[in-house]
């Protein structure tokens, strides 16, 4: 069975069988992997999400950086025992996702905050399906010499969660007619020394993820906190960022 956004060809094969890490995403997480692991760009195998990719006994190691929008793909991912698979784990939960596909998880399975953006950063933050997975992930990463901290499985994560919160009050805030974007984006570098406001990040990462990580914040939690602001949501629906429109 073929699932969305994955296509196995069992045929071919790698010249490199079992050293190469496999990276799959759209093109601006792979934009963005690529340019933090630059210097061991030969040991990757990348494909965009809807390439055939060789067959997953070619690979010991997989980045999946769309895995939380393509949740389905686990279930490639499972039956495979030689594998630790690290996917995008923003939008959904590891156990979210290893439940929905109801079959044994043989992999090893890790999580990623693999947002636009957040992949070219010093450190990586990651979760795991289990605590020993800890130590191989952190050496993996120590060998391209990446930095990793490690939070609760949780929707949101960490950093996309408060980002994400904090731009949806900037929202707000522009909505109310309080401030505009503008305004605001400079009072948050020069009043609290951030390295750029709020709608700066927001178009960075891309409004269309912000609103989906605080939608899926809101229906994990039920929690009125992630209530999503209407500025927001308008400009996500137009495929608009906040500073062009200014």
């Amino acid at each position: 069975m073929l699932l969305p956004q994955l296509c196995i060809n069992p045929i071919s094969a790698l010249s490199s069988a079992m050293d190469t890490t496999l990276v799959i995403g759209d093109s601006r997480r792979i934009e963005d992997f690529r340019s933090r692991t630059a210097q061991f760009s030969s040991s990757f195998h990348l494909i965009e999400n809807d390439e055939i990719i060789p067959d997953l006994q070619d690979f010991k190691l997989v980045f999946d950086l769309c895995l939380d929008e393509y949740p389905a793909r686990l279930a490639h991912y499972a039956p495979q025992a030689h594998l630790l698979v690290i996917g995008g784990a923003v939008r959904r939960s590891l156990a979210e996702m290893a439940a929905a596909i109801d079959m044994p998880l043989q992999c090893r399975l890790a999580g990623i905050n693999a947002l636009p953006t957040f992949l070219k950063k010093k450190d990586w933050e990651l979760s795991v399906w289990k605590e020993e997975l800890k130590e191989a992930v952190t050496d993996r990463l120590k060998a391209w010499e990446i930095g990793c901290h490690f939070v609760a499985d949780r929707v949101g994560m960490v950093t996309p969660r408060i980002v994400a919160m904090i731009i949806n009050e900037a929202c707000f805030t522009v909505q109310e007619g309080t401030a505009s974007v503008a305004g605001i984006d400079q009072a948050m570098r020069l009043g609290v020394n951030y390295p750029g406001g709020p709608f700066e990040w927001a178009d960075q990462i891309g409004p269309r993820h912000i609103y989906e990580v605080l939608l899926r914040m809101a229906e994990d939690s039920g929690d009125s906190r992630y209530k999503i602001a209407p500025y927001l949501k308008h400009r996500q629906l137009k495929a608009e960022n906040f500073r062009e429109t200014q």
